[in-house]
């Protein structure tokens, strides 16, 4: 089920939802942990506008992770 559902803009339309979500609450930026094996999830992120400096840290799961941060 999990790889039919691939390309076809669920994820851009949630993200988008909780962008419009976030600007009606007042805030300013949104944040996101993003696993750097994660290559669609990034890929969606850079293509919703958020942007990262790279830094790679180890959650508390012990997995590698960057923050992807976007202003509203």
């Amino acid at each position: 089920m999990y790889l039919d559902e691939r390309s076809k803009g669920y994820a851009t339309a949630a993200m988008k939802q909780a962008f419009m979500l976030a600007t009606e609450r007042g805030y300013k930026i949104i944040q996101d942990q993003v696993r750097v094996d994660n290559k669609p999830s990034i890929a969606l992120h850079e293509r919703c506008g958020f942007e990262t400096d790279g830094y790679v840290f180890i959650n508390k799961k012990g997995k590698e992770v960057c923050i992807y941060t976007s202003a509203l």
